[in-house]
């Protein structure tokens, strides 16, 4: 970043970034916690980076040494040892991915930049789920400025309702008799019965639709 960005950032009152997986390079000190100012934003890892796991697994020793004397862990819990420091500093805001919260490997990571895998799905599930949120659902629908869509919204919403509670019995029953009791977790029949049925496609538009 340029010194002509870093003066545009401070003149506006925009927050600076710091992301803790550069924090234990050599000379990096910009990154290390104790040296944040207030208004900044500090992620362990962005969803450019790999999950901490992934990247503790791929540390040079100087990074993991410096990390184990920084954080004062021994690396097994190098996750959350990242989440509590990011927490535990001056930033106005941590932002704690869910990949670290749930300690996952490198084969969860987010997005490998330079690589076309996977990307086009995730795009179109953001794309999708835009359109198909609960919450757009309700502004497109319930929120009303004319007593013409009022009277409409007062069927309309209810019969939504009813309508798609009329596929809640079926599946449950479904799940129940194809995995039997305790097999699967019954919130998530609505993805485990097509994909044990070998249709991820149908599993796909399920989780959009639910979104």
């Amino acid at each position: 970043i340029t010194p002509e960005v870093k003066a545009l950032r401070d003149r506006f009152g925009f927050p600076g970034m710091r992301v803790l997986q550069f924090a234990f390079h050599k000379g990096a000190n910009f990154y290390l916690p104790h040296l944040y100012p207030t208004n900044t934003v500090v992620y362990t890892g962005t969803h450019d980076n790999d999950t901490s796991v992934g990247w503790w697994a791929a540390a040079t020793e100087h990074e993991q040494h410096h990390a184990r004397a920084y954080l004062g862990t021994d690396g097994h819990d190098i996750a959350w040892a990242l989440l509590r420091a990011a927490a535990a500093s001056v930033a106005d805001t941590a932002v704690h991915p869910m990949q670290d919260i749930l300690v996952l490997p490198t084969d969860c990571r987010m997005n490998l930049p330079g690589s076309a895998s996977g990307w086009f799905a995730l795009t179109l599930l953001s794309m999708l789920s835009t359109l198909l949120l609960p919450r757009q659902f309700h502004i497109a629908v319930v929120e009303n400025v004319d007593e013409t869509h009022l009277r409409r919204a007062v069927w309309l919403f209810p019969l939504y309702l009813l309508l798609i509670n009329l596929f809640v019995l079926p599946i449950a029953f479904g799940g129940l008799l194809y995995f039997g009791s305790g097999g699967a977790d019954p919130e998530t029949f609505v993805l485990t019965l097509p994909l044990a049925a070998g249709q991820p496609v149908l599993a796909l538009l399920a989780f959009v639709g639910g979104l």
